[in-house]
């Protein structure tokens, strides 16, 4: 599916704009029912007429001012009809969206009433909305009803039959914020204590393109205090906490994001029936720095630095259940990145202070073991799917470091060909030396092997890898290596020896690299890629390769 076919869905990043939309809409819909004094009935049977029946409008109290430009409205109400949508949705002849309002105060002050009346143009000083209520019923929508609207620009379909919008001021604060399936009513995005404050607002056809201005005003300032998005039963809540958007500078910053796994590991692996794994993720003090507005307003994410200065990130995987079938070919980050449905050029995104975390069941030894990179840190380099971006360098480039097991220091560089037909990429590094013995917390519970004795003074690998495998070259240096195979003990939820396997072992292995006066082993690695299997699998066991063929496993 093309770029272009996929900017017409909704996009989440953006329902924040559709809220200032929609409450700059509903105070200036407000403003031209009473100004004409549609006043004593007329008004809700207007609005019912205008959108077929689909909303009415109410209020509790209005003071209106014709000469001095001033209307004050008590409890203003956008009430949809959700049986009529309910319909529209079987017929299949529904808008993507059924807008529910409520504004418990609303005051427009300064409007210039002669010049809009004779000249179709709404000119004011202020616009202020206090603790208003937006909920969003959805449905996928059908392009019969609103190929017209998509294809509008959109001061068009703010303007409607006026020429002009303008005020000095639009400040929207304490907004509540929601998103309902209509299926089963279920809030499926919930935000909470959102403020929106605009300056120098103007709409019209001459300044609809203008580049000083984001979303047709000077200066924006959005912020938010709490956020949710709710995915289905089994899965994830999404967090986003204390968020806010400025245009000037182009600096969108959040101090916390959180996807949480709704189940524990044991009932989300119940859950899956299949292996799978299950991530909880936490982000802290995120910022988007020097946005290309102008592209944001075709929902293009195009930006100088993506700062993450804190995440944790843990992933855990039951090796209990099967695996399912699917094929994982063109699916190497690099190539999920090419399929988005939107246009994403970040120059540098840098990740500061970071836990990562793997964590393995194996059903053989009934214990998990972790694989730990402690106090990780990251720089990505032109991470962009634009074509012209790519046309200049094609190259996306991280170099990562960390403390290995909190032991060891370790850095790797990984390169990635973007729209790559083959998924080519490059990955290579290096690890300073250890205690062998300390591996033993992923040896023990994962590879049912026990380290007595060793010392791993360094590991430096260098691969080529495509949609099928990797070739390249590991270099483990080591010596006095003694291992012991171990099994289940069937009696309890221990793990003992196997003697006379582990004897045989330790003539086989290599105890040292290089032995004696001997060259130093190089293994020299060819890794046919299990397909089923991830892009970090491969790098993985291509390694893994290497350090078996260099002791002689």
């Amino acid at each position: 599916m093309t770029v272009e076919k996929n900017k017409r869905r909704i996009n989440k990043p953006l329902l924040i704009v559709a809220v200032i939309i929609v409450l700059i809409l509903a105070g200036v819909t407000a403003w031209n029912l009473f100004k004409y004094k549609f006043i004593k009935g007329k008004i809700n049977s207007t609005v019912y007429e205008k959108t077929n029946g689909l909303y009415t409008i109410r209020y509790d109290k209005m003071d209106l001012d014709e000469v001095a430009g001033y209307l004050h409205v008590i409890n203003l109400r956008i009430i949809p009809d959700t049986a009529m949508y309910r319909q529209l949705i079987a017929e299949k002849k529904n808008p993507p969206l059924l807008l529910e309002l409520t504004i418990p105060e609303l005051t427009i002050g300064g409007v210039k009433t002669p010049e809009a009346m004779l000249n179709k143009k709404v000119i004011g000083r202020r616009l202020l909305i206090d603790s208003a209520t937006v909920n969003f019923y959805y449905a996928k929508g059908h392009p019969d009803t609103n190929s017209h609207a998509a294809g509008q620009e959109m001061y068009q379909q703010l303007l409607g039959d006026l020429q002009e919008i303008q005020a000095d001021t639009v400040d929207v604060s304490h907004v509540a914020l929601s998103f309902t399936d209509i299926r089963n009513m279920e809030k499926t995005i919930e935000a909470s204590g959102i403020s929106v404050h605009l300056r120098d607002v103007l709409v019209d056809s001459l300044h609809s393109n203008d580049s000083t201005r984001f979303f047709f005003a000077r200066h924006v300032q959005v912020d938010g205090e709490k956020g949710v998005v709710k995915n289905k039963p089994g899965t994830y809540f999404y967090h986003f906490d204390n968020f806010s958007f400025n245009n000037d500078g182009g600096l969108f910053s959040i101090k916390s994001i959180r996807i949480a796994p709704q189940l524990s590991e044991e009932k989300y692996a119940a859950f899956s029936k299949l292996q799978k794994d299950r991530f909880n993720v936490s982000l802290g003090n995120v910022s988007l720095k020097n946005i290309n507005l102008r592209r944001l307003m075709e929902t293009d994410i195009v930006a100088d630095q993506l700062q993450i200065k804190e995440m944790n990130v843990k992933v855990y995987r039951d090796l209990s259940y099967p695996r399912d079938k699917k094929i994982r070919v063109g699916t190497f980050p690099q190539q999920l990145l090419m399929k988005l449905p939107v246009i994403v050029s970040v120059k540098k995104l840098t990740i500061g202070d970071a836990f990562i975390e793997y964590k393995e069941k194996n059903p053989k030894s009934d214990y998990s073991g972790k694989v730990q990179f402690v106090h990780a840190n990251a720089v990505i380099s032109n991470v962009t799917n634009d074509p012209a971006r790519i046309k200049a360098n094609r190259n996306c480039v991280l170099d990562f470091n960390a403390r290995f097991l909190d032991m060891a220091p370790m850095h790797a560089h990984l390169v990635m060909f973007l729209n790559d037909p083959n998924g080519k990429f490059t990955y290579s590094g290096s690890m300073e030396g250890f205690e062998a013995s300390n591996l033993n917390v992923l040896m023990e519970p994962m590879g049912l092997a026990k380290i007595e004795k060793g010392q791993v003074n360094k590991v430096d690998f260098d691969f080529r890898g495509h949609n099928y495998g990797a070739d390249g070259k590991l270099t483990l240096l080591y010596d006095d290596l003694k291992i012991t195979l171990l099994k289940k003990d069937s009696s309890g939820d221990q793990l003992k020896k196997k003697k006379l396997a582990s004897f045989i072992a330790n003539i086989i292995v290599k105890n040292s690299n290089p032995q004696g006066k001997k060259p130093v082993r190089v293994a020299e690695v060819h890794y046919e890629r299990d397909t089923n299997r991830s892009f970090f699998n491969l790098m993985w066991k291509s390694i893994y390769t290497g350090v078996k063929q260099t002791a002689g496993m």
